[in-house]
């Protein structure tokens, strides 16, 4: 798989970690109604996350599996890609897609051996697609240096009028 396949699940998912596949989630687990695509997934390495989840490593949380994949079994080991779905006591999460657990293992590699910590190198990738799709939708992309800062105008009517500098 190639890495720009990786980020691109990375980018569409709001959490995305590898984990191991523990026993289907009950409702207790979660305060949420499950069924039997509904597990409870140990998080064994958070790959991408928001700041607030980036310590999620050996949390269980429970993953509502997508239908489209087939149920992982109690054991295994896969690379998840998850939306939000509740924060609470409990994180539950939607499964937008899954890798083989061993997917990311190239890429976190090389952005070891280049210093980088892993999930600081897929966050500036996502950052940076997210950056280039910006500039090719722009009418102009300028780079510059702020040299002062000079107020644009006497005038201020109210305290909800602009302030232009």
């Amino acid at each position: 798989m190639a890495d720009g396949d990786l980020i691109e699940r990375i980018e569409a998912a709001a959490f995305s970690f590898t984990g191991t596949v523990g026993a289907p989630a009950t409702a207790a687990f979660a305060g949420m109604p499950v069924d039997a695509r509904t597990s409870v997934v140990h998080v064994d390495e958070v790959l991408h996350a928001p700041d607030a989840l980036a310590r999620m490593v050996g949390a269980d949380v429970a993953v509502r599996l997508s239908p489209g994949l087939p149920v992982p079994a109690a054991g295994e080991r896969a690379t998840f890609f998850t939306d939000i779905v509740a924060l609470g006591q409990r994180l539950v999460l939607a499964e937008v897609g899954r890798l083989p657990a061993a997917a990311p293992a190239a890429h976190v590699a090389a952005a070891t051996a280049g210093g980088l910590a892993p999930r600081a190198d897929f966050r500036q990738q996502v950052e940076d697609r997210r950056l280039g799709r910006h500039a090719k939708e722009a009418d102009a992309v300028v780079v510059a240096t702020v040299v002062g800062l000079e107020k644009a105008g006497p005038w201020r009517f109210g305290e909800h009028d602009p302030d232009w500098w």
